[in-house]
């Protein structure tokens, strides 16, 4: 991608990623020299759709070269993850404790354990990642795709 104004393009992604997190009520929204940073995660006022349900926290670094910028960003799950691994557990539990349990072999309860884990989070985990680096994408591009997702957001 080529920038037509680079001595202000990095202060125009910012702005654009600050509209973007604040329109998806990303908490803690601070930027400072290259870097904005937020929080997220599911104990907020949003719907399960909110992109940043999965994500507990994150930041977005731009730094620029002799002829590019380089964007780098990192989130954190933790959140999710504790909270996945206790709703599974109460439900593993639930089921293995029951008067009703099934009868199950020893390998197969292990296998349907990790597999039901790794269904429940490993999905979260996926599909934050891929509408996070959406998000990052439409923040680096900037035009009418995050216009649209700002104006979709707030309303």
């Amino acid at each position: 991608m080529s920038v037509s104004d680079p001595e202000s393009y990095t202060p125009e992604f910012f702005s654009r990623a600050a509209r973007a997190l604040d329109a998806w009520h990303a908490r803690n929204i601070t930027i400072a020299a290259n870097r904005i940073s937020f929080t997220g995660g599911i104990f907020r006022l949003v719907t399960n759709l909110n992109p940043l349900v999965p994500i507990s926290s994150g930041h977005i670094e731009i730094t620029q070269t002799d002829d590019e910028f380089v964007v780098f960003y990192e989130i954190s799950f933790a959140e999710m993850l504790v909270i996945d691994s206790v709703m599974f557990l109460l439900f593993a539990g639930y089921i293995l404790f029951s008067p009703n349990a099934p009868a199950m072999p020893v390998g197969a309860l292990v296998i349907f354990s990790v597999l039901g884990w790794l269904f429940l989070f490993g999905l979260n985990w996926l599909l934050g990642v891929v509408q996070f680096s959406s998000l990052v994408k439409s923040m680096v591009r900037g035009g009418e795709r995050i216009e649209q997702i700002v104006g979709r957001e707030r309303r």
